[in-house]
């Protein structure tokens, strides 16, 4: 007579699996990719004395343009200096990047990656505070042209500008025990006519539970503040670039200038407050 032997539960299965040689490797592997996580949020928290806040937020400064606005981003540098801001955060586009449209060649003064990126290591401005960085879509044109990792080698050249993604980034900032995240993103697509209907959209996107507390959206050359929407504080990030002619042929604006937020670390976003310099 056979003896029946009770069925397995799955919890079984995955004790055996584990302990197995196979299961042991996959276990070292989740922890080499977990320390290589924690290693990037560490990088990325940004230890602050109190819990009031005031950062800088701008970006699509396209360095290598004919149309780039130098003089406007160091007086808007300045001011930041002024201000005593504690952190800078640049929403992508560093670089005018190589070959994105037909007839841009014409529209750069410093054609192709060398030339650019010496022109970024002696023009961008120092702001007096770290200035944490995404690459957005020129930047990556020049990495799929040549395969080169913009964002790191940037970093390289001027290491007070620290990359944390391409195309999207956080940045979390801690005071007094408490914290709120910051996200970074150079989304795809161009702007709406409705200038505030692209960033409520991509809110409306964000998978619930990874929600950043301030999102900073760069790529469509557009300034605009929802101070709460869906429990999220959304900035427009405006631009250095004038509108070049690809924009106009594209009916395209250029809102240049940069913000200085301030806000209160607390539970979420507390006390905000967001002033944005134009330059007209």
């Amino acid at each position: 007579m056979k003896t029946k032997t009770k069925p397995k539960k799955v919890s079984q299965f995955a004790d055996e699996f584990y302990a197995s040689p196979a299961g042991q490797e996959k276990i070292s592997g989740m922890a080499r990719v977990q320390q290589h996580l924690d290693t990037i949020s560490r990088k990325n928290r940004i230890q602050l004395p109190s819990g009031m806040v005031r950062i800088g937020i701008f970006g699509d400064t396209h360095f290598g343009s004919r149309y780039e606005d130098l003089a406007a981003l160091n007086t808007y540098a300045q001011a930041c200096r002024e201000a005593k801001v504690q952190c800078m955060i640049h929403a992508g586009d560093i670089l005018e990047g190589h070959r994105l449209y037909r007839g841009q060649e014409f529209e750069v003064h410093s054609l192709g990656w060398e030339a650019q990126s010496k022109h970024f290591a002696k023009v961008a401005p120092d702001f007096g505070c770290p200035v944490y960085f995404i690459t957005g879509n020129h930047d990556i044109s020049l990495k799929r042209a040549a395969g080169i990792a913009v964002g790191p080698e940037l970093q390289q050249l001027r290491p007070d500008w620290i990359f944390i993604g391409e195309d999207v980034g956080e940045v979390v900032l801690e005071a007094g025990g408490k914290k709120i995240k910051v996200g970074v993103l150079h989304p795809g697509g161009g702007s709406s006519y409705a200038i505030s209907y692209r960033p409520q959209k991509i809110v409306e996107q964000l998978e619930g539970g990874t929600k950043p507390d301030i999102l900073a959206i760069g790529n469509y050359h557009k300034a605009d503040w929802i101070p709460s929407y869906r429990n999220v504080s959304v900035l427009q990030v405006g631009c250095f670039q004038r509108q070049t002619p690809f924009m106009v042929t594209k009916s395209l604006s250029a809102m240049v200038g940069g913000w200085i937020v301030e806000f209160g670390i607390g539970t979420g976003c507390s006390r905000q407050k967001a002033e944005f310099f134009p330059f007209y």
